[in-house]
């Protein structure tokens, strides 16, 4: 999954607690820490344990989320954050944006609020 527009939207249809509440557990079951600014954004970030060419720790990953309201459902926005994290073959932010897509499609999915995701 690539995020060509520099962000992907989870669409969702849920009361927003719901929604709320989904996406922290779905980003913390994932290995990721949620740091929120406030009930509706936040930031999601993973310590890399790759290595880079000079055998130094890759940076962290840090993706930036938003949660968007709308009368009948909500959207996810998820954007990279800050520097990118790298690994040796430079795809350690796509992987981990991947793993944040299927974590927070699954949750929502297995809840049956999943409506689609765009984006990508």
């Amino acid at each position: 999954m690539k995020d060509s527009a520099g962000y992907v939207d989870i669409m969702v249809r849920t009361p927003i607690e719901t929604v709320q509440v989904l996406v922290q557990e779905a980003l913390s079951a994932s290995g990721f820490r949620v740091k929120l600014v406030n009930p509706y954004k936040g930031t999601a970030e993973k310590p890399s344990k790759e290595k880079t060419a000079a055998g130094e720790p890759a940076k962290t990953c840090k993706f930036d989320f938003e949660i968007i309201r709308f009368e009948s459902n909500a959207v996810v926005r998820l954007h990279r954050a800050g520097p990118q994290c790298e690994g040796p073959n430079g795809v350690t932010a796509s992987r981990e944006l991947n793993a944040i897509i299927n974590a927070l499609t699954t949750w929502f999915n297995q809840h049956g609020c999943l409506q689609g995701v765009l984006g990508l």
